[in-house]
């Protein structure tokens, strides 16, 4: 509000209790910022909070990565293509490179493949000055990661990937919106993850 924009917040929720999938309620809630007409799109994680105020939460003229400083990561930016937390997107930029994958089941290496998306697809990734920009991450108990050689196999691959994976290639299903005073509020069916996913290591 101190910034003066024009915004909505969208709440996107996994229904049922199955495996997680990042990727698919990102696109779906990207499907109803476009239904609402906005001009960009902030994908915040939940447990992300800022700082200072004076972060820029506007339109980016490139993909905008805002949560490339936290305090959990000791305020470092760990390698180039890491875009995790919070990422901003101009509309038409988050369709060039056709949204997140939805190939990522429970936790981790959804937002790597969004890097390597865009510096395939020839983005700078613009990051505010950490003065400004840096972020808490509330204290949380990490998800179990599976099937971590998938996860590395996908992230190898995305580059060759993303146009056959992503938000064209509609793999979830908006159950319920509900319209609430301060923000939309969405159930999304993101499909049965497959069998090699569920085995923990």
């Amino acid at each position: 509000m101190r910034q003066q924009l024009d915004f909505r917040f969208i709440v996107s929720e996994q229904y049922g209790s199955d495996l997680f999938n990042k990727g698919r309620i990102m696109n779906a809630a990207f499907q109803v910022a476009d239904w609402l007409g906005v001009d960009c799109v902030v994908f915040h994680d939940v447990d992300m909070f800022p700082q200072d105020d004076r972060g820029p939460y506007g339109c980016p003229p490139s993909p905008r990565h805002m949560g490339a400083y936290v305090n959990s990561l000791g305020y470092e930016l760990w390698y180039d293509y890491l875009v995790g937390g919070v990422l901003s997107f101009r509309m038409e930029h988050y369709r060039q490179v056709n949204g997140y994958s939805n190939s990522y089941w429970a936790w981790g290496g959804e937002d790597d493949d969004m890097g390597k998306r865009l510096m395939h697809a020839n983005f700078t990734i613009d990051r505010p000055d950490r003065a400004t920009m840096s972020y808490t991450m509330l204290k949380h108990r990490k998800r179990q990661r599976t099937a971590p050689k998938l996860i590395y196999q996908l992230i190898g691959e995305a580059e060759k990937r993303y146009q056959k994976d992503g938000l064209a290639q509609q793999q979830w299903r908006i159950l319920k919106i509900t319209r609430k005073p301060l923000y939309y509020h969405l159930f999304v069916d993101v499909g049965t993850p497959p069998k090699e996913w569920r085995a923990t290591v």
